[in-house]
């Protein structure tokens, strides 16, 4: 079995590039003699030349090849269903084939997907996962991630209690982020799930630095680190943040925020955590054009990049959720503007509750100030305290516990 397969990963948004190279990077270390498959439809339409970069294997995954690879009426309904994708990935069906077939492991690490407030179809296409490698006999593993709730309906019903209740008691762990997500699974299996466990988000458990070796081809490749002023800190938006709340609320908000952090004297650097944030950020920079202490980071840069510049800064104010997985990974403390109850446990963990901002408690600008005033008095003691609780996470990690059982 020469293969260990990724599944839920891709390399566009960075926080899921993070998980994506922390797998990469620690089952590398573990089994040398393994071979790496990203399995990303996303990632494989990417242009050659910029796969070639890579120092693993990039397939595409859809419904299209998980039917083929389930075979009877799977593969006939969706060659009937949608016949031009079925044809267009054929003549790859057979190298996917023999990589399944030659799997040592499959690997989920997607963040947010089995749950009824996501799509439909993405529900379907993480089952479809597990069905693979049920199928193919291959030992599966959904790294840390959210779940629930499971509050399906109409046309979907047929997903309560059912399909996903029977494929979910095939991996061989569930590691869930949130105590929260633990309950909804356990309530929605009737407590008849023994493969769940409670682990912190992958990136944070990884004690060691990225591999650079095992992420790239070229192994001189050059990671520029851009260098920021002394007395800096990060605003990280998040274009999900600006759909619920709208974009001139938004931007109202950062522009009293950063007012009030240049009135601290601070330097500030606006950057994107994922490719769908570069409008918002450009935006926030516009309601300071001529400030020369506001600046815009707005090169592409890669999560390894993006996690050298975040250390750098006194805090950050971030609301994209892998931004302050980066911070508080490298002791940086974060005030966090979310919505979701993974904000507000990763906060919790981390002892900086007083510092998590909902936007779905209508939040007002006077609680933003002042939690900027309270975090700019402790950062220092903050930073050691977050430090102290990333070293007890990663005395325990799931990279172990999976060497461990195979």
């Amino acid at each position: 079995m020469n293969y260990i397969l990724i599944t839920g990963g891709e390399l566009f948004n960075k926080g899921a590039q993070a998980m994506t190279f922390t797998v990469i990077t620690e089952m590398n270390k573990r089994f040398k003699d393994k071979e790496i498959v990203l399995l990303s439809r996303k990632d494989f339409d990417r242009e050659q030349s910029d796969k070639n970069r890579y120092n693993f294997k990039i397939l595409p995954w859809n419904m299209a090849i998980k039917s083929y690879l389930l075979g009877g009426r799977y593969s006939l309904i969706a060659s009937l269903k949608d016949r031009k994708k079925y044809m267009e990935f054929k003549p790859i069906f057979s190298e996917i084939k023999a990589v399944i077939q030659n799997a040592f492991i499959m690997i989920d690490i997607s963040g947010y997907s089995l749950s009824s407030q996501t799509s439909k179809r993405s529900v379907i296409g993480y089952i479809s996962n597990i069905m693979v490698a049920k199928k193919f006999n291959i030992p599966m593993w959904l790294f840390p991630q959210s779940f629930g709730p499971f509050e399906f309906i109409g046309p979907y019903k047929w997903l309560n209690k059912g399909i996903i209740k029977r494929y979910l008691k095939y991996p061989k762990r569930i590691f869930v982020r949130e105590e929260n997500g633990y309950k909804e699974l356990m309530q929605y299996t009737d407590e008849e799930l023994t493969n769940i466990m409670i682990m912190p988000d992958i990136v944070l458990q990884s004690n060691s630095d990225y591999n650079i070796s095992s992420i790239y081809n070229d192994k001189n490749i050059n990671l520029c680190f851009e260098s920021v002023e002394k007395n800096a800190l990060g605003i990280i938006p998040n274009m999900r943040v600006v759909e619920r709340v709208g974009e001139s609320k938004i931007l109202d908000i950062y522009q009293r925020i950063i007012l009030a952090l240049l009135e601290k004297g601070k330097h500030i650097y606006i950057l994107k955590h994922s490719f769908e944030d570069g409008n918002i950020c450009a935006n926030i920079k516009k309601t300071y054009p001529k400030e020369d202490r506001v600046v815009l980071m707005d090169n592409d840069y890669n999560c390894i990049q993006l996690e050298g510049i975040i250390q750098k800064f006194d805090y950050i104010i971030g609301s994209r959720y892998h931004s302050i997985i980066h911070a508080f990974k490298n002791g940086v403390p974060a005030i966090a503007i979310g919505w979701a109850v993974k904000y507000k446990e990763l906060m919790n963990k981390f002892e900086q509750d007083r510092f998590v901002l909902n936007i779905s408690n209508d939040m007002s600008i006077n609680s933003v100030l002042s939690s900027i005033d309270e975090m700019d008095k402790s950062y220092i003691i903050e930073k050691s305290k977050i430090l102290e609780i990333v070293k007890e996470i990663q005395k325990h990690d799931v990279f172990d516990i999976v060497e461990q059982s195979i």
